[in-house]
């Protein structure tokens, strides 16, 4: 759930690395490692200075106010550089003289690093952000006062004005981006530039009204401890900066991906269709696997496991004594009345909460340490529903703020309880995501960086099985 910068220098030695980024100072940081153990905490420190949204979801105040261009051209150089300088240290330390433990440590930060590097290689800023995720998509949730940007004090409301107030130019360069990728024939498919076209437009981030906009939600529900005085300050501060930067930036970026982008969208689909899309869509198997398989390795066990679950499917479908193919069973059951049976939202909602009931009790046998972080199930939020898939976002290791299992419900008499309620709510929930992440999260005997970090072929698998 990825985003942010600000600007940092790295001084390794005498080698003085500065990470330029628009309208932000540059603090000069110095790094002297002596172990595996402290490259990897002062590779973090430095990680979240330059994407402090980051820190703000573990729960790190520290740069609550900074939102740095983080798909600037000048700051992705310096990024690179930065991480070329943390794989310099690693070279300096003699791998065969560590602890198993300390060569873990060290595999996983230079693969992070590596990876890292080579996604540059193929220049995602050039797609800033797309209909399932990206800065104008977070920052909606982060302004809403329901998400992992903290509301409680005069500086939590300051710091989150100054934020707001970095937005226009993140829009801005985003646009920038995407021209360069018109330039350069790496456009997103025309039929997700429409959605996201609908999303930039929503009322929830463009109408001004107070009870409408989302960015309003901070100023509807005060702290108790404000004063009438610090309740109008920030009221008309507020206002100020949603009707003119926030809602502007919106209706610029709809009109642009309206008007200039969609006509030079492509009428393809998928990642290959792009320049060197074969080498893409490789790297991303192998960013997200960790393994040397290629594509097409990968396609042959998902269609190995297809059929063993068709064959599964067959034996149910026998069962229940349906004639005909399976492919008319898969849709019956789509379309039969009582495998919808809900009204509303929130009877879907109870319906997963009795799912979670149902399976509590049989947790105790299967776990013997539970994560302290709370959980919680949300309908995903308007703007973003039509598009958004069920997501699990986490909370924080000090158990502040709950992880949240969103789904979404654009038309909640439709959902289906045989589309795998249950399988999702498993992967997605508890005890998927939920007890992966937060355990790990928890768990302070590893270092910062793997704590938060994600491999997708282990979060995802450790969520499936």
């Amino acid at each position: 759930m990825k985003n942010i910068f600000s600007v940092i220098s790295v001084m390794l030695i005498s080698v003085a690395l500065f990470i330029s980024c628009k309208k932000t100072d540059s603090p000069i940081v110095k790094i002297t490692p002596v172990s595996v153990d402290s490259i990897a905490a002062d590779y973090y420190e430095q990680y979240l200075k330059l994407y402090p949204l980051e820190a703000t979801a573990q729960g790190d105040n520290r740069y609550n106010d900074q939102l740095p261009i983080n798909i600037d051209k000048d700051f992705i150089s310096g990024e690179i550089s930065f991480y070329n300088s943390v794989q310099s240290q690693l070279k300096k330390v003699d791998y065969n003289s560590l602890t198993d433990e300390e060569k873990t440590i060290y595999d996983v930060l230079d693969y992070t690093l590596k990876d890292k590097i080579e996604r540059y290689a193929y220049h995602p800023e050039y797609i800033p952000f797309t209909q399932f995720g990206g800065l104008p998509l977070e920052l909606p949730l982060l302004g809403s006062g329901e998400g992992s940007q903290p509301f409680a004090t005069v500086k939590d409301y300051e710091d989150w004005l100054k934020r707001m107030e970095r937005f226009p130019d993140w829009m801005e360069t985003a646009t920038e981006n995407f021209r360069l990728g018109i330039k350069n024939n790496i456009v997103l498919p025309k039929k997700l530039v429409a959605k996201m076209i609908l999303q930039m437009s929503a009322a929830e981030l463009t109408d001004p009204a107070l009870d409408t906009n989302i960015f309003f939600g901070p100023i509807r529900t005060f702290p108790k401890s404000f004063t009438s005085v610090q309740k109008q300050k920030f009221t008309s501060a507020y206002s100020e900066v949603i009707t003119s930067q926030i809602i502007p930036a919106y209706q610029k970026m709809a009109a642009f991906l309206e008007n200039e982008y969609l006509p030079k969208a492509r009428d393809t689909d998928g990642i290959h269709a792009l320049p060197k899309g074969n080498e893409i869509y490789a790297y991303y198997t192998k960013s997200w696997t960790t393994t040397g398989q290629t594509p097409e390795q990968i396609n042959k066990t998902g269609q190995q496991q297809v059929e063993m679950l068709r064959s599964e499917m067959a034996k149910i479908q026998q069962e229940l004594g349906f004639e005909g193919t399976l492919e008319e069973f898969i849709q019956h059951l789509k379309e039969e009345p009582a495998a919808m049976p809900y009204k509303n939202e929130k009877e879907v909602i109870a319906g997963f909460n009795a799912i979670l009931k149902q399976i509590e009790p049989k947790l105790k046998t299967m776990f013997s340490t539970f994560p302290k972080t709370p959980f919680e199930i949300r309908q995903t939020e308007k703007f973003r529903e039509a598009t958004a898939s069920a997501e699990y976002v986490p909370g924080t290791p000090d158990g502040k703020r709950p992880g949240i299992f969103y789904i979404p419900l654009p038309v909640p008499e439709r959902f289906n309880v045989t589309s795998g309620m249950e399988s999702l709510f498993l992967h997605e929930a508890i005890p998927g995501h939920h007890y992966q992440i937060s355990l790990q999260q928890e768990n302070t005997s590893l270092p910062k960086f793997m704590r938060f970090g994600w491999i997708g072929a282990f979060g995802e698998g450790w969520a499936h099985y």
